[in-house]
């Protein structure tokens, strides 16, 4: 038989019982049963009911050779423990969350130590594990965070996952020669472990091994170690230097992460893949040699990597991941090799510094946002591999000066060029068929831009506060101008829209302070609110009917091939408050004429209009109107007092030679020569003078 001395604490007097049992495993329902028989007559005495937790010390008889599951676990006012030599196992959960234990004598006969045996022993400052011990279990000493000094006998070949998770003041560590392995979050949180000696018996180090050791100075990783595991020395925020050794085929995914004071690191040429965050806000790397081995670079690889100034990435690489270089703030130059086929989502996000760069051939698709904040770089070649410019791609590359966009590219993505301030001229070929909203926003030193006929639609924005935009030449392939295209465009003098644009979107063309004239083709079935609100100088307005033969009585009256033109969208548009305020001259259909409201409410016909208010006065059809708009009123071959342009000397027989030939046409046919508007336009274009003659 043995015996059981155990110290019971109730109300401040020390109960001591010696409780007999019959077997040689201390099991917890044996105390807590044990403690309520043999006390019962002090708990009626204090009215209190006896709680194991109320133990604080406790010595284990000779003869016990386990301590079961739980045994003492939630003893928290548990001192200290008399383990005899007879015992060879401690069980899981033995000494569990015992927050009082300061110290503890385990015997040279104990052989294994149990899952979370001494999980949140928090006041226990030294250990000695004895040589008998093969394994230290999962959680062990999780929590221990007064631990300061620890001794892990040879005999030892594994160290279990959160074996000391969290212990703080655990200052020092060598781990003998007989370790194989190091669990995952073996060390996780030992800020005040400044030196660990990984042996070159080790092979692998688990996930987050060493995850957040923050006074952890030097580490050498030795040649037997194959596997470095994800996370494994995220946030050690001390580690200067390190070499990776030989052996290592791959860096996990945010293995050295937020390695902040890493100044130098080799990276050796077995390695073929750079995990997701590897190196991740190590904020001190100031170079890098990436060897002809590695094949890709995961997504935020470098992310942070602010003194990183310069990189070559081999031709081997064939993927850069997402977000991998993004806020690399010192990089000044990157070459990107032939081998790689897309710049993913924010790859170069933020590399402020980053000066020139050359885009290979073998890239198809450039990502979104993927050169955002690149505020140094001046000019880029896009290769005509290229297919699509992601959304937020070139995004407030404030310095970028010029650009052209290669013929392969089908689309500009939402925000593309979004703040590019310094860009002047840009070019678009004839494939791109959209330009996205917010494409060109900002982009306040932009003179003059291109829009090839294959484009179908202006997004929303797209060409927001470009102040220098003094010329536009919008395609008949345009069937929609979206909300605010051209806000704020306060140097647009003239613009052209084609008979194909069916809507003209909100405020698209609010705060044009530029702008004098505008002719709406009556294909447009609707205008956005304020569309021309804020146009100070928009005094001219046409209402431009659907064929060049059409007048002023019948334009609205007479259908061609079933199309009836469209009249309500100008009405309302002109009737609204805040819309063409400026305007103080018109030309339209009688049908539009005796809608409208402000200067012109008392007229029902354009003819009833006075000629002061009439914008080509003399003009009766479009196609009259064309010549008007282009050089002289059709019918006096003269200017009027109130135009200013000046025709040279040298082309007044062109002039007159052209215009007459018209006149007699129309002679015999009535009208105008019965030509497309484009024709007509291409005729005057040819003969227009923009600069009065010297």
């Amino acid at each position: 038989m043995l015996f059981l001395y155990i110290y019971v604490l109730i109300n401040n007097k020390i109960i001591e019982n010696k409780i007999q049992f019959n077997n040689n495993c201390i099991r917890k329902e044996h105390i807590e049963e044990h403690i309520k028989e043999h006390i019962e007559e002090h708990i009626e005495e204090h009215n209190e009911e006896c709680n194991i937790k109320d133990i604080f010390e406790i010595k284990i008889p000779e003869g016990v050779t386990s301590i079961e599951k739980g045994a003492f676990a939630g003893c928290s006012a548990l001192t200290s423990v008399v383990i005899p030599s007879s015992v060879t196992s401690i069980g899981a959960y033995a000494f569990f969350e015992c927050s009082s234990l300061a110290s503890l004598s385990i015997p040279s006969s104990v052989t294994s130590i149990g899952d979370r045996a001494f999980y949140g022993c928090s006041s226990l400052a030294s250990l000695a594990i004895p040589s008998s011990v093969t394994s230290i279990g999962n959680n062990a000493f999780r929590g221990c965070r007064s631990l300061a000094s620890l001794a892990i006998p040879s005999s030892v070949t594994s160290i279990g996952k959160y074996a000391f998770f969290e212990c703080s003041s655990l200052a020092s560590l060598s781990i003998p020669s007989s370790v194989t392995s190091i669990g995952d979050c073996a060390f996780w949180g030992c800020s005040a472990l400044a030196s660990v000696v990984i042996p070159s018996s080790v092979t692998s180090i688990g996930d987050s091994a060493f995850y957040e050791c923050t006074s952890l100075v030097g580490l050498v990783i030795p040649s037997s170690v194959t596997s470095i595991g994800d996370n494994a020395f995220e946030g050690c925020c001390s580690l200067a230097s390190l070499a990776i050794p030989s052996s290592i085929a791959s860096i996990g995914n945010w293995t050295f992460a937020e390695c902040v004071s890493l100044t130098t690191l080799v990276i050796p040429s077995s390695v073929t893949s750079i995990g997701q965050g590897a190196f991740k806000g190590c904020s001190s790397l100031a170079s890098l040699a990436i060897p002809s081995s590695v094949t890709s670079i995961g997504s935020y690889a470098f992310k942070g990597c602010s003194a990183l100034a310069g990189l070559a990435i081999p031709s081997s690489v064939t993927h850069i991941g997402d977000y991998a270089f993004m806020d690399c703030v010192s990089l000044t130059t990157l070459a990107i090799p032939s081998s790689v086929t897309s710049i993913r989502h924010r790859a170069f996000y933020g590399c402020s510094a980053l000066a020139s760069l050359a885009i290979p051939s073998s890239v198809t698709s450039i990502g979104g946002s993927a050169f955002y904040e690149c505020s140094a770089l001046t000019s880029l070649a896009i290769p005509s591999s290229v297919t699509s410019i992601g959304d937020f791609a070139f995004s407030e590359c404030s310095s970028l000066a010029s650009l052209a966009i290669p013929s392969s590219v089908t689309s500009i993505g939402h925000h593309a060029f979004r703040g590019c301030c310094s860009l002047v001229t840009v070019t678009i070929l004839n494939s791109v068929t959209s330009i996205g909203n917010f494409a060109f926003y900002g982009c306040s030193s932009l003179t003059s831009i291109a829009i090839p006929s294959s484009v179908t639609s202006i997004g929303d924005f797209a060409f927001y506060e470009c102040t220098s935009l003094a010329s536009l030449s919008i395609p008949s392939s345009v069937t929609s101008i979206g909300d605010c295209a051209f806000w704020g465009c306060s140097a647009l003098a003239s613009l052209a829209i084609p008979s194909s644009v069916t809507s003209i979107g909100e405020e698209t063309f609010s705060g044009c302070c530029s702008l004098t004239s505008i002719a709406i083709p009556s294909s447009v079935t609707s205008i956005g609110d304020y569309a021309f609100s804020k146009c100070s100088s928009l005094t001219t307005l046409f209402a431009k009917p659907i064929y060049g033969t059409d007048t002023t009585t019948t334009a609205e009256n007479i259908s061609y091939e079933g199309a009836t033109p469209n009249t309500l969208a100008i009405i309302t548009a002109f009737n609204n408050v805040d819309q063409f305020t400026a305007v103080t001259k018109i030309w339209a259909p009688d049908t539009v004429i005796a809608e409208l409201k402000g200067p012109y409410e008392a007229y029902n016909t354009f003819t009833a209009v006075p000629v002061s208010l009439r914008a080509a006065p003399d003009a009766t059809t479009w196609a009259g109107v064309q010549l008007w708009m282009w050089w002289l009123p059709p019918s006096s071959f003269s200017a009027g007092s109130d135009d200013t342009r000046t025709v040279c000397t040298s082309r007044t027989v062109t002039i007159w030679n052209t215009m007459a030939s018209a006149y007699r046409a129309s002679e015999v046919l009535e009208v105008l020569p019965d030509l497309e508007p484009e024709l007509w336009e291409l005729i005057f274009t040819f003969l227009r003078h923009d600069h009065q003659p010297r």
